[in-house]
């Protein structure tokens, strides 16, 4: 096991948790060096090297800023406080293969001001969603294109199928979202959806728990309570303390959204609706019809798909997100697009979909899924299955796809050591529970029954 240690890094797979990739020590320090530019002498845009501050200076800074400013105590046992730092697992999907390179720690000296930040975005986003939503009641135009799974994406494709539209599909995906944003243009968009949303709201203050957030009108009797004020005192402070380490050297990130941070995800999905929603509303003044559009658009972070837009996103993505970002098209049949979970194709007018697992391309077999053998309880195991034949049903418009990703699954699970005659009882229940997901692909029990097993 030394001899191991000694020569290789152990990481899991992009995608494929599971799955433990052995790669070469050297190479895996190669790819990080080349990251952050340490061959470079001009370094890079995105890192600088720190060498006036140590990583206990940094951290004591960290922990006597959130005790005074926010009331966030450090941990007992300051052994657990740390710097975080960057690392990578291979994109074994891609081709060639890539790398995610992630900066993160659970112990890090400023993660209790990330999380809370995290909470509080997350209630924020929420807001702006349902804002948006009665403004689209009103003038027919998608200001708001971020989801956060496919179900908006799964009935805009049912309500155009009953009306036979399926003409064309679009995919995208932006190369640079998390490294080339400026730090002070991301913190003025920020700041900009704060005072939209204190001044849309019925409260001055936002709660922060373990739980999540909430507005509240009284802060006296509640603990760790945040202003206006200190949400961009806080956005400010965590930009501007992106330290990591490696090795035993400490950087900090100057540009681009904190890579691995709790609140990094809504971070990019905000800065992107704010110039999304910001360009459709100056359209739908001269061009109302432009506008509308782009009602079947949907963004996933940095993952976009249109459906039957006429290639209007194609034209019209420059005039929309600032020069730093750089968007890619990822498909190139317009008939045909994986989006997500869903692998999408237009047949005789309609969206057919169908679901769609990355993991199915990876040159190797991958571990996912539960073992029968595993610690968990029995129950657990089984409802895996229920769970993943249901998934499967409400991303399937066609039985015959629904067969054949069903089988595979419940061949997997046998493998893995489940009980046929436990397996079926399951799968009678679940059907029966949510026999209206089923039925647009069996008229009984019974019969997905037979079809699968």
């Amino acid at each position: 096991m030394e001899e191991l240690h000694d020569k290789f890094v152990l990481v899991p797979i992009d995608k494929a948790s599971g799955n433990i990739a052995f790669v070469c020590k050297r190479f895996y320090a190669q790819v990080i060096v080349n990251e952050l530019g340490l061959r470079d002498p001009s370094g890079t845009l995105t890192y600088k090297t720190v060498t006036d501050k140590s990583p206990n200076a940094i951290i004591d800074k960290h922990t006597k800023f959130l005790l005074k400013k926010f009331g966030i105590n450090k941990p007992n046992s300051t052994d657990k406080v740390r710097l975080p730092n960057i690392y990578w697992i291979p994109k074994m999907h891609k081709t060639p293969i890539k790398y995610r390179f992630i900066i993160a720690s659970p112990d890090s000296s400023i993660k209790p001001l990330s999380r809370a930040i995290a909470s509080i975005f997350r209630l924020l986003q929420s807001q702006i969603e349902s804002y948006n939503t009665k403004c689209r009641f009103f003038s027919g135009v998608n200001t708001f294109w971020v989801i956060l799974n496919n179900d908006a994406l799964t009935k805009s494709i049912k309500r155009l199928n009953k009306r036979g539209k399926g003409k064309s599909i679009y995919t995208y995906d932006f190369s640079t979202l998390y490294t080339k944003i400026p730090h002070d243009k991301l913190l003025s968009v920020l700041s900009t959806l704060v005072d939209f949303c204190f001044k849309g709201g019925t409260s001055e203050y936002i709660y922060v728990n373990d739980y999540g957030a909430r507005w509240v009108s009284n802060p006296s009797t509640y603990g760790f309570v945040f202003g206006k004020s200190d949400i961009k005192l806080a956005l400010r402070y965590l930009m501007s303390n992106c330290y990591f380490t490696f090795g035993d050297w400490v950087f900090q990130q100057i540009i681009g959204i904190p890579m691995g941070s709790d609140p990094a995800p809504f971070f990019a999905n905000l800065f992107l609706y704010f110039y999304e929603s910001t360009w459709l509303r100056q359209i739908q003044k001269t061009d109302i019809a432009r506008a509308r559009r782009f009602s079947n658009t949907f963004r996933f972070i940095d993952d976009l798909s249109t459906l039957n837009d006429g290639g209007e996103f194609s034209r019209s993505y420059h005039e929309i997100y600032p020069p730093e970002l750089e968007l890619g098209r990822e498909n190139v049949d317009t008939s045909y697009a994986s989006f997500l979970d869903l692998s999408i194709r237009i047949q005789n007018g309609k969206f057919i979909t169908s679901l769609f697992d990355k993991r199915d391309n990876f040159p190797f077999n991958i571990v996912r899924m539960p073992f029968s053998s595993s610690n968990m309880p029995s129950k657990i195991f089984y409802s895996s299955i229920g769970a993943e034949i249901l998934r499967i049903a409400r991303t399937t418009t066609k039985t015959d796809d629904f067969i054949n990703s069903g089988k595979m699954i419940l061949q997997r699970m046998v493998k893995q050591g489940a009980d046929s005659s436990r397996t079926k009882k399951t799968l009678c229940k679940t059907i029966d529970k949510y026999n209206k997901t089923f039925s647009h692909l069996f008229s009984s029990t019974m019969e997905a029954i037979q079809s699968l097993i």
